[in-house]
């Protein structure tokens, strides 16, 4: 069913753009780093514990199509991005440590706005929304040296959105070919919580801070 759903936001995205692509430059590429994810919201926070940033991949695949003579361009991509928070015990529990991790299959559909420059360094800032289909998550616990790891996915909501927004550079190495650079920071804007149904849902939020690197590629106009 989710490979479904990934499938058919696919095609949305390509049967937006279809019309008009024809008519415009195309870019693709694709690109990887790191990301940096917590959990915000109410009932993020659990007692006795700091909660931190967990570090993670992020990295996948995206297209550009390019408007306003390259000034503007519609930014679609699929993303594989790990998200979660890690959890250090404080008093009395200070020798625990708990890791939430959730994979992710993402879609951000970002606008850009390349910020006009000479040469080939060219600046740009970004932003769109994101849709996130949860593939696996789960917690591992670790108390005076065991580890325990639980499987949490059914306490997850299967879609996640989110608000993207950031900054990034591409660096013409050739004619045809970019290096690409970004970071940015997908806000979470439902939450993931299912543990006892839409009924009594918990606030708890995705947020993510990733950095990115990649090539792009240009396919003519």
């Amino acid at each position: 069913m989710k490979k479904l759903l990934v499938l058919m936001l696919a095609i949305l995205v390509m049967a937006l753009v279809a019309p008009v692509s024809a008519q415009m430059k195309m870019e693709f590429g694709v690109k990887a780093g790191v990301n940096l994810a917590n959990l915000t919201g109410d009932d993020a926070d659990m007692e006795e514990a700091d909660k931190k940033m967990l570090l993670g991949f992020g990295g996948g695949a995206f297209g550009r199509f390019l408007l306003a003579e390259g000034q503007f361009c519609i930014q679609p991509e699929i993303l594989y991005m790990m998200k979660g928070a890690k959890y250090e015990g404080t008093g009395d529990a200070e020798d625990a440590e708990a890791k939430i991790k959730a994979n992710y299959i993402c879609i951000p559909i970002l606008l850009k706005y390349n910020i006009p420059t000479e040469g080939g360094f060219k600046p740009n800032v970004f932003v769109g929304p994101e849709f996130g289909i949860l593939m696996s998550a789960d917690i591992t616990e670790e108390y005076e040296g065991e580890e325990e790891e639980e499987d949490i996915k059914d306490y997850l909501k299967s879609l996640d959105l989110g608000l993207t927004f950031g900054a990034g550079f591409d660096y013409a190495v050739n004619e045809t070919g970019k290096l690409t650079f970004d970071a940015r920071y997908t806000m979470g804007l439902s939450t993931v919580d299912d543990t006892f149904g839409d009924d009594e849902e918990l606030t708890i939020k995705n947020a993510v801070i990733s950095v990115m690197v990649g090539y792009a590629f240009g396919m003519g106009e």
